[in-house]
């Protein structure tokens, strides 16, 4: 997720931050390992998806559902079920 120019991760160990870097950067450079954008601002670990809806993305351990911009959806799909077959 995205706050002015400050990336936040949440992950099993915690959150995050870090200043400096932009998103589409850390797009780019976690591309290859698994790693979508849902929408401009929030960048997602395939591995815990559990359900890709219409207009929202469901992550495991995470309460809330994400948004899945118009966008995005058909790349992000795509990656997903990429990603679902060669697991």
């Amino acid at each position: 997720m995205v706050d002015k120019h400050t990336l936040v991760y949440h992950t099993s160990r915690g959150t995050f931050e870090e200043k400096g870097s932009s998103m589409s950067e850390c797009a780019a450079t976690l591309a290859d390992c698994g790693f979508a954008l849902c929408n401009s601002g929030c960048l997602v670990n395939l591995e815990h998806v559990t359900s890709v809806n219409k207009g929202t993305v469901s992550i495991s351990k995470f309460p809330e559902e994400l948004a899945l911009s118009r966008g995005k959806k058909n790349e992000f799909t795509e990656k997903f079920m990429t990603y679902m077959r060669n697991r």
